[in-house]
């Protein structure tokens, strides 16, 4: 049994790691930062995100991060 969990768990590895994308010479990754603004609670101290875009190969990604939920009691102590 182990030796099929083993043989399941490689299988699964290299489906991932052929999964990702190469980019080109052209591509360019970018770092966006909005700046603060007082207007609301979350956005005080301005925010950040990844960008990468690689236009021959049709790609074009924004990773944010950081998210919250602002309903959460006691949001500006955390």
């Amino acid at each position: 049994m182990k030796k099929y969990f083993f043989a399941l768990i490689l299988i699964t590895m290299s489906v991932f790691a052929n999964a990702q994308v190469v980019l080109s010479d052209s591509a360019k990754i970018s770092l966006m930062t909005c700046g603060p603004w007082s207007g609301a609670v979350y956005a005080f101290y301005g925010h950040t995100a990844l960008r990468v875009q690689d236009d021959s190969a049709h790609m074009d990604i924004v990773f944010n991060y950081g998210f919250f939920d602002p309903t959460q009691p006691n949001f500006m102590y955390h």
